[in-house]
């Protein structure tokens, strides 16, 4: 079963009102469950649980509907860390948020590591508003690749000049720590998320007929 931690927030209904994701799914797509961790009352934290095509499709419809974005297990503590409260229980102490999250399967390693990560993410989310649309992006990219690997060497003057003076811009930007660093995480993300989709794309294109291939699940 899949375990993916996301931010929702509320749907508004009427004047006072409000849809929550919990209930949406109990009454749409009824087997995919969203748990709660903390909440800044506009925003919801937590994880939605699920298997096979009803969750890709509880995805394809929230997504929009409840602003849903998915997060990483540091997230989700950097932002417990900010907004757990713990309440103390009429016998005993309050659970500590190491205790808390242990009971959502969450392991804590270091609470700085993931405040940092959760930092990050809400840096990120000014960044990406500052840049172009992800379609210019890309197209840019490709363009630049094409440019270093293939018209490089055919450059010559002030292009060549221009070119270099950039490439001497980017590599202050992002020095070789930083891309060693991106590097790694790449790979790693590539092998504990896209391993199991191949492995089911695989199978999908080698099912003889239709039930077979509608056997096929991923996640």
């Amino acid at each position: 079963m899949a375990k993916i931690y996301i931010k929702y927030t509320p749907v508004k209904a009427g004047l006072t009102g409000a849809e929550f994701l919990a209930p949406f799914l109990d009454e749409h797509f009824n087997g995919i469950t969203f748990t709660g961790i903390v909440s800044d009352d506009m925003n919801h934290y937590g994880y939605l649980e699920g298997t096979g095509d009803l969750l890709s499709k509880a995805l394809m419809s929230i997504s929009g509907r409840f602003s849903v974005k998915i997060l990483t297990e540091d997230d989700i503590i950097g932002f417990s860390q900010a907004l757990y409260n713990p309440i103390d229980p009429i016998d005993g102490t309050a659970e500590t948020l190491v205790q808390f999250l242990g009971g959502h399967g969450i392991t804590v390693t270091s609470e700085l590591d993931s405040v940092k990560a959760m930092r990050k993410t809400l840096f990120k989310e000014i960044t990406k508003r500052k840049f172009d649309d992800y379609n210019d992006l890309i197209a840019d990219l490709a363009k630049s690749v094409i440019l270093l690997t293939q018209h490089y060497g055919d450059l010559t003057g002030e292009d060549l000049t221009n070119v270099d003076a950039n490439i001497t811009t980017m590599k202050s930007i992002y020095d070789q720590a930083t891309c060693i660093s991106a590097f790694d995480k790449m790979v790693t993300n590539l092998s504990s998320i896209l391993s199991g989709y191949y492995t089911a794309v695989t199978n999908l294109e080698n099912a003889a007929d239709i039930d077979a291939a509608n056997a096929v699940t991923y996640e």
